[in-house]
């Protein structure tokens, strides 16, 4: 059913992976299914979703949700695939925050450069967008690089994968991790600017992501 409704409102093409042109309406909606999905979904339940095979799946659905947080021009719509995103990636499920961490880090360059660009857009999309924009940055960052998510991976005994999709996982690895903190630390150096908002819930969610990076990725 997720990867059904993820379909119902994407348009695969020879070079990339579109949002279908249907009404905002119905992709809203979609949304709010692919939200309620998740929220409902049991931890056993989840640790058997969040597996290497659904990595492709996966893929797809932040695609998607990105799409739609960058492109569309209904608010709601735009906060609402960023909240989905947040969901998706359960980052504030300790239960399998090593299984998401892992997988996610597959997709972190493409997620926080997106974010980046909504952070750092047009000032008339909203304050609500922009907000919600920092916070999935900051949780998803936190997520596959927070400290205690790091250790976590490193101690974790690595998990079986098929031939087709073990090439698709991450190792957070100390060789990993050193070069794409050096980028990380390049957007975060981007986004800053937003500090100085004039939306007071703009420098607010600015402040809560500088003290969860602060306090979570000291390394």
């Amino acid at each position: 059913m997720f990867s059904t409704l993820c379909c119902l409102i994407s348009v695969p093409t020879s070079e990339s992976l579109n949002v279908a042109p249907v009404c905002e309406e119905l992709k809203l909606g979609t949304v709010h299914c692919i939200t309620a999905l998740c929220h409902a979904a049991s931890p056993e339940l989840s640790r058997q979703f969040y597996q290497p095979q659904t990595v492709p799946l996966l893929g797809h659905a932040v695609t998607v949700l990105l799409g739609l947080a960058r492109h569309e021009s209904m608010r709601a719509l735009r906060v609402a695939a960023l909240r989905c995103l947040i969901v998706v990636a359960r980052t504030d499920c300790k239960v399998t925050a090593s299984l998401t961490g892992d997988i996610f880090a597959a997709f972190l360059p493409g997620i926080v450069s997106s974010l980046a660009a909504i952070i750092t857009g047009d000032p008339k999309q909203g304050h609500s967008v922009t907000c919600c924009a920092i916070t999935a940055w900051w949780k998803i960052v936190v997520l596959v690089m927070g400290d205690v998510n790091l250790e976590a991976a490193t101690t974790s005994s690595s998990q079986s994968t098929t031939s087709d999709h073990k090439n698709l996982m991450v190792k957070r690895t100390k060789d990993w991790v050193e070069p794409v903190a050096q980028k990380l630390k390049l957007l975060t150096e981007k986004i800053v600017k937003v500090a100085h908002d004039g939306n007071w819930r703009v420098r607010l969610a600015m402040v809560e992501l500088a003290e969860n990076l602060l306090m979570n990725c000291t390394k």
